[in-house]
């Protein structure tokens, strides 16, 4: 596909440059790629890109047409990217453009019979398979892994040495997990993050196909999910521990030895530094980022970056003594005749 044939899904798109520029994927700042197009909507992303090193790697571009306008030294993007185009509005066009670049990734090979004995499967001949598995193409399977009955394997998956998935986990497309995992039952990896641009209405989803990749050790209690990137993978470090009915949101980037307890969720894009613990029912926002070694107390609702070993708790969460004197002050007053 080239820039040009991008016209055909909104009148809002115009071509500065490039029009035969061919495109084969999305991407984002984690993951340019040659022949990839990335979306620029503010100046703050703007900033970012402009100090990324691989940005002259051949990309193509979609700039906030207003955003462009007011760009002064243009010639640097033209010299850097293979095309640009512009666009009024760049958060519906993400939702067009992840949307076809979504089905001709996924729903046109989605497989509907099992092929565990296809060729471009790897499974070592000591891994064990229970009954009414399904098993997709190009999946990978490392020596004394067991796969309990029910397990949904959908394709394009590698899954290292000495796991254990149990029953009616699912895992789909795009998916890299290291060895000595344990997933439980219910789990599910790979689902779509929660994405949707709002107009007119309407809300458009934004479709995700970024994928996850998953260091050693890891184990996921039941029923929690991990949702894949958007258009870059979302990444767990070694020995990260989910407890059940907890979420990882889209493109997280959680480091290793990071636990959370029950219902703990974060949003999309959120860091999480080493050894970070969150308790129970605790909740981080969007796009923020906690520091190596930080404790969020139960109930915790994060809604700003916090440094290495902060221990925080409450809602907003704040410095975990504060947050402990101002609920002592409030049981003191309420109790004042």
């Amino acid at each position: 596909m080239n820039a040009k044939d991008l016209l055909q899904y909104s009148n809002s798109l115009n071509v500065i440059q490039g029009e035969n520029m061919n495109i084969e994927a999305l991407t984002d700042l984690k993951a340019l790629k040659a022949n990839h197009l990335i979306f620029i909507k503010n100046k703050k992303f703007l900033i970012k890109f402009d100090s990324n090193s691989k940005k002259d790697c051949g990309i193509s571009v979609i700039f906030d047409e207003k955003l462009w306008d007011k760009i002064e030294n243009k010639s640097d993007y033209e010299n850097c990217c293979k095309a640009i185009l512009t666009t009024s509005e760049v958060d519906i066009i993400i939702s067009k453009l992840s949307k076809l670049f979504h089905d001709l990734l996924f729903l046109e090979s989605i497989e509907l019979t099992d092929s565990r004995s296809s060729d471009s499967n790897t499974i070592h001949t000591s891994v064990q398979i229970g009954e009414n598995c399904f098993i997709g193409n190009n999946v990978s399977i490392g020596e004394g892994t067991i796969i309990a009955p029910g397990v949904t394997l959908m394709g394009n998956i590698k899954i290292g040495e000495n796991c254990l998935i149990y029953p009616q986990a699912t895992i789909y497309k795009n998916v890299e997990i290291g060895n000595n995992a344990r997933i439980h039952s219910g789990s599910v990896i790979g689902a779509d993050g929660f994405g949707y641009n709002f107009k007119n209405g309407i809300h458009h989803k934004v479709w995700h196909m970024g994928g996850v990749i998953i260091g050693d050790d890891f184990e996921m209690g039941a029923n929690s999910c991990v949702d894949q990137g958007t258009f870059s993978p979302t990444k767990i470090g070694n020995g990260v521990k989910l407890d059940n009915h907890c979420q990882i949101g889209h493109n997280g980037d959680i480091g290793n030895g990071v636990i959370l307890c029950g219902h703990a969720g974060t949003a999309g894009t959120v860091t999480l530094g080493d050894f970070t613990v969150l308790g129970g029912y605790v909740a981080i926002g969007p796009g923020l980022e906690l520091g190596f070694g930080c404790g969020v107390g139960g109930g915790g609702k994060v809604l700003c970056d916090w440094p290495a070993n902060s221990q925080i708790s409450g809602h907003p969460a704040r410095p975990l003594k504060e947050w402990l004197r101002g609920i002592a002050w409030v049981r003191k007053e309420s109790q004042r005749k």
